[in-house]
């Protein structure tokens, strides 16, 4: 009664719930319900409650309720849950109002926000739908009438797009559990086949009507809430009841809309005269029919060839509409349709986008349909011209030389990978393909040229940008391939016409002579890859989602081969090779070429893994595109047999996914699914005419833009834009002129992105392309226009967009695509991070369940691969196999000799007595496995008993002359030969009675044929028996494949779709989260690889940066259907595409039949200009066909000596930019004679003498101390041989030099990496270093100084004939010219240049203004007189030996200004004054002693204040006293009145900048201020110091202390991220163990067991393992190798063993990894340590006697102190969380272990088996012992680096570890004992007893240990220690106290003990998934039972462990019967809420 004077808590029904729980002071039910009775038991959901008695039923708990939904308006079950969703009558159940405003950029937000009714609505939401929908999926159901049609019909046609109740997510989840995996389709398919269906039923009919029982199944599949996801598995079933049911849906809509459109009406007539709305209206039909076919016709290719009424149907569908657009847009409608109420805009805009969709159906119906035609009738060439193609010269022979693809062609295909279709092409090129002679088709990029497709098509612009991307592609592989078989020719040849002698070996040759290495050939076609011999195949594993082929290969020449594992695993880490790339694997036999491609899928971890083992060989896994391969691996087919026969690898460095997604999507896309058509498939006439559509969504009414942010702050003149009125287009425009941030360039350019639905913007260098792009994003997003695409071509320039967008608070709500980031910002919006931060989704469930399948699925498919690759035969295979093929030999082989038989007893008995002698076998002897030993089979085919009676032979010399000599050939006549029995031989047979008779001994050679058919094995010679045991073993092979093929297939089949599935699901729950965002950033690659996710997505905009640099198959590739703008900012004139070659080394014939060359694709070449294009970006295309595109043309980088050459108006900014310091010419061209040199191709060039001139001008600019920061300096060369050089010059002065990982790829390419292929990222990010690169990777970039060699160089002063090869692209020269903010320095030769046009214009320039010579022009900023012209390398060190002059030397000028050496680091301290200023002499230079910088120390110039000008000296300097410059006396000699010049220039008194800096944190100081001594500097993480003034950076010496370690707390918080991120990417597999362990028991259980190894007792590998106190228990003490040699497992069981924990083992390898992660910032501490340590006690010897007495603490304390800084603890926090998951790996293993234990019962075993199982014990026990080492260890870890809350879990882990061992110990003693053994199960009861004692000691123990680590500071504080220690740390002890009673019952009782572990018990949790407490109980025995559902007892039933009662009635439990409080403690933990039972006001009374 209490309860009903409570209020209503009202958070009780809100979707969180009540938090305050049972302690809620309000009510948590209803108030006014009345009570409901019934006679019937009733049935309650999970979250149903039903009391005892009807009089008690709570009035709000209705019955079949599911409970979770009641309370809180959802369930975790979803659409799979079987109760009824509905909520009681005081909750809020109405539909979800949307926040955003209805979507009008859709047709359907067009009809909706003009109040258009789109026929009949059913409001019913998810919950309504989910309990109505049941009854419908009965197996048995069947619909009776009508009238159950319509109802069924009413709940599919609430899920419409007009329905807000419903969204995308529960959609899915309705489609997927109750469509699809129930019978929903089966009824959507029934309804479609109903008859009859009438537009004109009325109210008596018992037809269906058309408006509201058949059409809205049509508008159901057309929906967005159906189409719009990545999971289109259901979606592609549920549109096989259009392919079923094609038939009747054409006659019901021919019938019913042909009827309609004849009436004028959609209205049911009938119905309409009673008062009875039925009407639909035209947009929604149309919409829907077009739809739903342009989706049935994409799914199912060959629809229109099947369905033959499918083409009419559009046809009638398109005179439909035109009839209905006709009738509803005239001045006087007269079609009854509600859009005739819409204002005449309105009415055109929707007709406008219907239309469009009418004409892609009708369209593609038309292209399939000429298709069909084309392909039954092959392609003729045109003979007639038209008159405009005559005037052409070339056209006629365009058509001559024409060769049409497939089966067009008139000599029919060239290959096999040769078709019509690029659909049928496979992109990979087959072997045929490969080995083809003739050309392949390349159609022209031209529109007059001949094709196979129709003119200006979409499909026809697609099949070229995909033949020529594919080209592109496969080039490189098919140049290798071929210049390996012309080689392969010359060897055939040579071999067949003689023995070869004489000749020169060929390439190939050589490269097989060396083991491997580069293949490398010069000229114009030069070619280069890596070749990798001596292939042998390694065993086929399904992995990562799929199926790999290992290869085992010879390592390459060079590092690759080094004696020193760690420098070969090191090598390959860092190395890009063999990295993701296309290789082709070439076997050769008998003059037979076979050639495999495939894609390697092993990392460059895995690679160095496998070097560690031998250095001349490695394994690597391909996944190859022919199974053929796959299935000759799993024969184990030997490819290496000889000189004649040989495989090996060829790796092209073409990685295959950097283009798979471009040529798949391209391949796959419908062609008119691409938004613009009318602009990109426009290719043969100009575009000049062609109106620019503004974006569609700027036609839908009320649409504006928002352009308010545009303004300057204060000036908003106006908000918005509507682009449908010009003239307020108009007044924009000049309200940006005048009041906003852009310039007028910069404003028309963002008019006209915003008012063209295909803008270009041009923007040259300088200019501000980025800018614009931020400002244009800004606009957009504000707009409400999202989700948007930004694509840019490289991770780098896509990082630094998204940067600049969170810079400008744009929008936050950003996801970036791919891990590739190197942006430690954007990483946290990385698609991965914000699934990782998203949690578990609704999808949760199902992704788990379906990575388990495919779990599953993989060890399916191992188990039948192992089957096929029979590695090793079995006896009874043997067996089998003789008696079914050859009987005659079977019995033979088991009925031997009398002796024979004898002889096997006898030495099998002595096997058995003294154990098994290993016989080491000759070359050709065969060695019998372990498991053929003691059998007849094993015992015949070794060839024992032959051994047995062969006689000893012995050799007697009779002289001693040749002792010691050199061994002969043949034996001398002095030797004397004895053949005798042993003693052993002549026993046997005498106690056989045979006396001195010996049997014969068979030494014959017959022929297989012969053996076959003689069945006396016995009397066969050991070589005889080796040839048919070969035999025998090799068909039983051959049957085992045969046998499992179809099985293997079958399996692959279902391992790849269901992986498939498995991708796509996770698609699904990733657009569920891109749905959220507003932007969405991608590189070109990324938009390929996730095309579909980005269509389920449906963005409207796509933005790409740099779009001239992007190809044009990339940019269409990403033009998904729902985009409606495309802005593409770029320069044409910059920079095209880069390709990865700049011809096909293919013979093509061109033009005319004299021309043989090569296929050149690039626009550089002559050839590719004319032909393909292919380079020319599409934003170029566009541009260059009259797409208007608007130029930036106000620049901001250069200044205007050098901006001039690019032609662009300067901003006022760039002409305050200094001078270049040291040099009298800011830009300067140095032309020279001295020749090139490297060999005849295109990238290998290189010019010695510019290598040594920029060496010298680098170092010169150092020394300026100007252009000394981060990338100032930037050497762009034109080759990337010139890079290689360049970059070892500067490496070898130890400048740090940066290089783009484009141009490091491109090196490794070419075989140009070298030693210094990998930068340090410690390096380049703390030194000063210069950028280092092509030209090509440049563009974008700039820097303060560039220095540009060409390169190209005669050697003479050659104009006409001198090739300059790359130099001659204008693009090139723009890019080369623009990057340089203040300096131009060009190296190269004017003479050659000055052939081209573009270069002999701006050679003339720099001739007009001085600006070119044969020398730099060098000049002292002291004295600007001097000036040198410096031409040759060594030159400037002379004139200019520390940046200037050598006058310095000698002439010195006064000035009263104190340059005092700093005492902080104990240099002298110059006191005389006045000085003379040195321009050479740092000011206050602070050097540490610590720790050497292996870099160049760059000087910075003092500062003279007397020099300085006046409003320079207006600066503040004092920020303490607000003092200036002028202010400062300049004779005091105080030093902290001493100034310091910063590198950004300005300039600060020292004390200053020592308070800015914290000196006080780092340095002891005295009273006086002076710096006495280091101390150790603060524990915070630190970030370095900044000019107070503008934030640039502080590199004074003084403040290296400071600096540094800020800076290595960046690097130390960069590993500890990589360390975090390694982590979370195994949390997935790891979950995904845990699900399996119990199966990996039951296969533990079952190994077959067999004999034991003998243990080499001086491996003591383990117990050392266990003593490390720096690493843990490695993982090679787990594999294989260890548990056959180390621990004693016989070979066949280890591997055995591993084939089941191989996974674990995986897992443990790669967190193993982690755990023993040391940073370079940890290795440089150490060393630092160690090494003043060293200097400590040095200098201890000659110290104090206190020093000399304990000198180690004492320079251990001092080195502490002196090294400036404490050790890195960020990463151990990652060791130690490392070291917790390989514990929990190693628990899994140990129950797996265990496991195989008690499946070798201890009864009735003998001594062997008996010391089988002793092997498992001991090894459980070393696994056990090795968790509590290890967890001690991370204790240490932890303690060591003060974490207190670590040390607490390294705690509970020990007590865990020794909790787990005792219990095995105590099992295996119980194991062993009968029920009659009394004192020892006493003995182990005590133990037991004691045992408990003491755990629950040592986690009191451990409990205060922690608190006393962490003080608290109130009551409160203590509370949360104590409660964080129990959830944390001691969660598990009672449970492991109740196991400790189980352990004591069992050990009273005996039985069978099975313990539940842990991990076990959280398996069983998350199993049920309980979302809340009160399932899990005990009965009377304590046996855990679980109740579902609500958790209430229901009935009793009997506990199937004991047979007790348990259960009980009416929510009432049994009174033996109690709560399992070990499961519900876990519950709790986990979260879980409390459930039925734990409620005070319902069930708490209950129990």
């Amino acid at each position: 009664m209490a309860n009903s004077q409570k209020s209503l808590c009202k958070r009780f029904t809100s979707s969180k719930g009540c938090p305050f729980g049972n302690n809620c002071k309000f009510l948590h039910g209803s108030v006014n319900n009345s009570p409901v009775e019934s006679s019937q038991r009733r049935s309650y959901g999970h979250g149903g409650v039903a009391p005892k008695s009807a009089t008690e039923i709570p009035p709000d708990l209705p019955r079949n309720a599911c409970r979770l939904y009641w309370r809180q308006g959802s369930c975790t079950m979803s659409f799979d849950c079987k109760f009824q969703h509905i909520r009681p009558s005081y909750a809020d159940t109405s539909a979800p109002v949307a926040d955003d405003l209805p979507d009008f950029f859709s047709v359907e937000g067009v009809i909706t926000t003009t109040g258009i009714r789109t026929g009949q609505t059913f409001p019913m939401s998810p919950s309504e739908a989910h309990n109505h929908i049941k009854p419908f999926l009965k197996d048995t159901y069947h619909f009776e009438n009508v009238k159950r049609v319509q109802g069924f019909v009413k709940i599919i046609a609430s899920i419409n797009d007009r329905n807000k109740a419903w969204d995308i997510d529960n959609a899915q989840s309705f489609l997927d559990l109750l469509l699809v995996k129930n019978d929903g389709i089966i009824r959507i398919g029934e309804v479609l086949r109903f008859k009859p269906v009438s537009e004109t039923i009325g109210l008596t009919s018992q037809a269906l009507s058309f408006q509201t029982g058949y059409f809205p199944i049509l508008e159901y599949l057309s929906s967005n809430l159906v189409l719009k996801t990545a999971w289109q598995k259901n979606v592609n079933r549920l549109y096989t009841v259009i392919e079923d049911n094609f038939d009747a849906i054409n006659d019901v809509l021919r019938a019913c809309l042909g009827s309609m459109i004849s009436n004028k009406s959609w209205e049911d007539r009938n119905r309409s005269m009673i008062g009875t709305s039925t009407s639909l209206d035209g947009a929604l039909v149309f919409q829907t029919l077009s739809t739903v076919l342009i989706e049935y016709i994409s799914r199912f290719k060959s629809a229109i060839r099947n369905q033959t009424k499918l083409v009419p149907l559009v046809n009638s569908i398109v005179d439909w509409f035109d009839v209905w657009a006709q009738h509803v847009s005239g001045i006087n409608p007269v079609f009854k349709d509600n859009i005739i109420n819409t204002t005449p805009s309105v009415r055109r805009h929707l007709l406008d986008r219907i239309r469009e969709d009418i004409d892609r159906l009708s369209t593609i119906i038309q292209r399939e349909t000429e298709n069909d035609v084309k392909l039954k009738k092959p392609l003729v060439p045109q003979t007639s011209m038209t008159a405009a193609q005559r005037r052409q010269a070339n056209i006629l022979q365009f058509a001559q030389t024409y060769d049409p693809p497939g089966t067009l062609r008139p000599g029919g295909k060239r290959h096999d990978n040769d078709h019509v279709e690029i659909s049928n092409i496979r992109v990979a090129p087959t072997q045929e393909e490969l080995l083809c002679v003739l050309p392949p088709y390349l159609p022209f990029f031209r529109p007059e040229a001949p094709h196979h497709l129709q003119e200006n098509s979409m499909q026809r612009h697609l099949d070229i940008q995909f033949r020529l991307l594919r080209e592109e592609f496969i080039s490189p592989i098919r140049s290798s391939i071929r210049a390996i078989h012309e080689d392969l020719t010359k060897i055939w040849e040579q071999h067949g016409g003689g023995d070869g002698k004489g000749t020169d070996p060929t390439k190939l040759e050589t490269v097989l002579a060396k083991r491997g290495g580069p293949y490398k050939t010069t000229g114009f076609d030069s070619l280069f890859f890596f070749v990798y011999t001596n292939v042998e195949f390694a065993p086929v594993n399904a992995e990562r989602r799929e199926l790999t082929v290992g290869l085992i290969l010879d390592s390459p020449p060079g590092s690759a081969r080094d004696p020193e594992p760690n420098k070969r695993q090191t090598y390959w880490k860092n190395s890009r090779r063999l990295g993701g790339s296309l290789v082709a694997l070439v076997i050769v036999s008998r003059n037979k070429l076979e050639v495999y491609l495939g894609a390697i899928a092993s990392s460059s971890d895995d690679v160095a893994e496998s070097s560690k083992d031998s250095p001349d060989r490695i394994q690597i896994r391909v996944s190859f595109f022919d199974p053929i391969i796959e299935l000759r691996a799993l024969k184990r087919e030997k490819i290496c047999k000889g000189k004649n026969s040989y495989a090996f690898l060829i790796d092209n460095s073409v990685v295959f996914e950097a283009s798979r997604p471009f040529l798949e999507r391209l391949q796959t896309v419908e062609p008119t699914e691409i938004p613009f058509a009318r602009y990109i498939g426009h290719t043969s006439s100009s575009l000049n005419n062609t109106q620019v559509h503004p974006p569609m969504y700027t036609k839908s009414p009320q649409f504006k833009y928002k352009i308010g942010s545009l303004f300057d702050k204060g000036r908003r003149p106006i908000d918005t834009l509507d682009i449908r009125n010009p003239r307020e287009v108009e007044e924009a425009r000049q309200h940006l002129i005048r009041g906003s941030c852009l310039d007028p360039s910069q404003v028309e350019a963002m008019i006209s992105s915003l008012t063209r639905e295909v803008s270009l913007i041009q923007g040259p260098p300088g200019t501000g392309k980025s800018y614009i792009g931020r400002k244009i994003l800004d606009v957009l997003i504000k707009s409400k226009i999202q989700p948007i695409i930004l694509i840019a071509y490289t991770n780098h320039a896509l990082d630094h967009m998204l940067t600049s967008v969170l810079d400008e608070k744009i929008t936050e709500k950003i996801a970036r695509l791919g891990s590739r980031s190197s942006d430690e910002r954007i990483s946290e919006y990385t698609l991965d991070k914000l699934e990782k931060i998203a949690g578990k989704s609704e999808l949760g469930r199902s992704v788990g369940k379906l990575f388990a399948e495919v779990k599953r699925t993989e060890e399916e498919i191992c188990k039948v691969m192992q089957s096929i690759q029979l590695p090793v035969i079995s006896a009874s295979q043997i067996d089998d196999f003789l008696e079914i093929h050859h009987p005659e030999h079977a019995d033979s082989l088991l009925t031997p000799p009398f002796w024979i038989s004898t002889l096997c007893q006898k030495l099998w008995a002595d096997e058995d007595e003294n154990g098994e002698w290993t016989q080491v076998k000759g070359k050709h002897k065969s060695v019998v496995a372990e498991n053929l030993s003691k059998t007849y089979y094993g015992f015949w085919k070794d060839g024992t008993d032959i051994s047995f009676i062969t006689p000893r032979t012995t050799t007697m010399n009779a002289g001693n002359e040749n002792r010691g000599k050199k061994k002969q050939k043949s034996m001398p006549i002095a030797d004397i030969v004895e053949v005798e029995d042993s003693e052993d031989v002549k026993q046997f047979f005498s106690d056989l009675g045979f006396g001195n008779n010996r049997p014969p001994c068979p030494n014959g050679n017959r022929q297989l044929g012969a053996l076959l058919d003689n069945y006396s094995v016995w009397h066969m010679s050991a070589v005889e028996r080796r040839k048919i045991a070969e035999f025998w073993e090799g068909e039983i092979r051959k049957l085992a494949y045969e046998s499992h093929l179809q099985t293997y297939t079958n399996l692959r089949q279902r391992y790849k779709d269901v992986c498939q599935e498995f991708n796509d699901l996770k698609d699904e729950n990733r657009r569920r989260l891109l749905s959220k965002v507003e932007l969405i950033g991608c590189t070109t690659t990324g938009a390929a690889k996730l095309t579909s996710l980005l269509a389920s997505i449906g963005p409207r905009v796509i933005m790409v940066e740099e779009a001239g640099q992007v190809l044009e198959a990339h940019v269409i590739t990403a033009l998904v259907p729902s985009v409606q703008h495309l802005i593409c900012i770029g320069d044409p004139q910059q920079l095209r595409p880069t390709l990865a070659t700049f011809c096909s080394s293919f013979p093509f014939s061109m033009l005319s039949t004299s021309y043989f060359g090569l296929i050149a694709l690039s626009m550089d070449s002559e050839q590719g200009n004319n032909l393909f294009k292919f380079d020319r970006s599409l934003m170029e295309r566009l541009a260059d066909g009259g797409l208007p595109m608007t130029q930036i043309n106000i620049q901001r980088r250069m200044r205007p000596t050098i901006s001039h050459f690019i032609s662009l108006e300067d901003h006022d900014l760039v002409t305050k930019y200094p001078r270049v310091q040291g040099m009298s010419k800011d830009v300067y061209f140095l032309s020279h004679t001295n020749r090139e040199s490297g060999l005849e191709d295109s990238v290998s060039r290189f010019n010695t003498y510019e290598v040594k001139m920029i060496r010298d001008l680098v170092l010169y600019f150092l020394k300026q101390g100007e252009y000394s920061g981060p990338g100032d300096i930037a050497v762009l060369c034109a080759y990337l041989g010139q890079l290689q050089k360049v970059r070892q010059a500067l490496k070898d002065l130890k400048i740090s030099v940066s290089v783009d990982e484009r141009d490091e790829e491109q090196l490794v390419k070419q075989g140009m990496e070298g030693s210094d292929a990998l930068t340090s990222f410690e390096e380049v990010m703390v030194a000063k270093h210069i950028r280092l690169g092509t030209v090509d990777i440049f563009q974008g970039q700039e820097a303060k100084i560039v220095i540009v060699s060409l390169v190209r160089n005669t050697g003479d002063y050659d104009t006409q004939s001198a090739s300059i090869g790359f130099l001659k692209s204008s693009n090139r020269i723009n890019v080369a010219l623009s990057r340089a903010k203040h300096g131009l320095y060009i190296l190269g030769n004017a003479s050659n240049l000055k052939k081209n046009s573009t270069w002999s214009t701006i050679i003339d320039e720099l001739e007009a203004r001085d600006q070119i010579g044969r020398g730099f022009p060098i000049q002292c900023i002291r004295h600007p007189e001097e000036v040198q012209t410096v031409s040759r390398p060594g030159e400037l060190s002379a004139y200019a030996p520390e940046g200037g002059s050598t006058k310095n030397a000698t002439s010195r000028v006064q000035h009263p200004v104190r340059h005092v050496w700093s005492p902080v680091a104990g240099d002298a301290y110059m006191r005389s004054a006045p000085l003379l200023v040195d321009r050479f002499v740092f000011v206050f230079h602070v050097m540490s002693r610590v720790q050497k910088s292996s870099h160049v120390v760059i000087p910075v110039l003092p500062t003279c204040l007397q020099c300085l000008p006046s409003e320079k000296k207006q600066d503040i300097c004092d920020f303490i006293m607000q003092r200036r410059l002028e202010d400062l006396d300049v004779n005091s000699e105080d030093i902290s009145e001493r100034i310091i010049t910063l590198e950004c220039g300005h300039i600060f008194t020292v004390e200053t900048l020592d308070g800015h800096c914290s000196m006080s944190l780092y340095y002891e100081i005295d009273p006086m201020g002076q710096f006495i001594s280091t101390k150790i500097p603060p524990t915070e993480y630190q970030t370095p110091p900044v000019c107070p003034t503008c934030r640039g950076p502080i590199s004074a010496l003084r403040y290296g202390r400071v600096t540094k370690r800020a800076r290595l707390d960046i690097i130390e918080q960069n590993v500890a991220n990589t360390m975090s991120r390694s982590l979370q990417a195994l949390n997935e597999p790891f979950e995904a163990l845990s699900f399996l362990v119990n199966d990996k028991k039951t296969q533990a259980a079952k190994i077959e067991g067999g004999p034991t190894h003998t243990r080499d007792p001086s491996k003591n590998r383990a117990e050392e393992s266990l003593q490390k106190i720096t690493a843990p228990f490695s993982v090679d003490l787990l594999m294989r190798g260890a548990m056959h040699s180390l621990h004693g497992f016989s070979a066949a069981e280890a591997k055995a063993w591993e084939n089941i924990v191989k996974d674990i083992l995986n897992l443990y390898r790669q967190t193993e990894v982690i755990a023993c992660t040391r940073g370079a910032h940890i290795k440089a501490y150490e060393g630092a340590l160690s090494t003043l340590y060293r200097f400590e006690l040095g200098a201890n010897a000659n110290g104090s006697s206190q020093d000399i007495e304990t000198p180690q603490p004492l320079a251990f304390e001092r080195a502490l102190e002196k090294i400036g800084q404490l050790r890195p603890k960020a990463d151990v926090r990652y060791q130690i969380e490392a070291y917790f998951r390989l514990l929990k790996l190693r628990f899994m293993l140990s129950q797996i272990g265990f496991a195989r234990i008690e499946a070798l019962t201890v009864l009735n075993l003998d001594d062997d088996q008996k010391a089988h199982r002793q092997l498992w014990i001991s090894f459980v026990d070393l696994v056990y012992r090795s968790c509590t080492a290890d967890s001690k260890k991370a204790l240490i870890m932890a303690q060591a680096s003060s974490a207190p809350r670590q040390a607490a879990r390294c705690s509970a882990y020990i007590v865990r570890s020794q909790f787990e061992h005792f219990r095995f110990w105590t099992l295996v003693n119980l194991s062993g004992l009968t029920l009659s053994d009394t004192k020892e199960r006493e003995a182990i009861l005590n133990s037991i007893v004691s045992e408990e004692v003491e755990l629950l000691a040592n986690v009191e123990t451990r409990r205060k240990d922690y608190i006393c680590s962490r003080p608290a500071g109130n009551f409160e504080n203590l509370q949360e220690e104590r409660k964080w220690f129990n959830d944390n740390c001691a969660a598990n002890v009672d449970q492991f106290i109740a196991d400790l009673k189980e352990l004591k019952e069992f050990a009273k009782r005996g039985g069978r003990y099975q313990p539940v572990s842990l991990q076990e018990k959280q398996d069983v949790l998350n199993a049920l998934g309980f979302a809340t407490t009160g399932h899990f109980y005990k009965c009377p025995n304590g046996h855990p039972f679980v109740i579902g559902e609500c958790g209430g007892a229901m009935q009793t039933s009997r506990c199937p462990e004991c047979g007790a009662e348990i259960g009980g009635d009416g929510h009432r439990l049994l009174e033996s019967n109690s709560r399992d409080t070990e499961f519900e403690g876990m519950l709790r933990n986990q979260g879980a809420r409390p459930g039925f039972v734990d409620h005070p006001d319902f069930g708490g009374n209950l129990i």
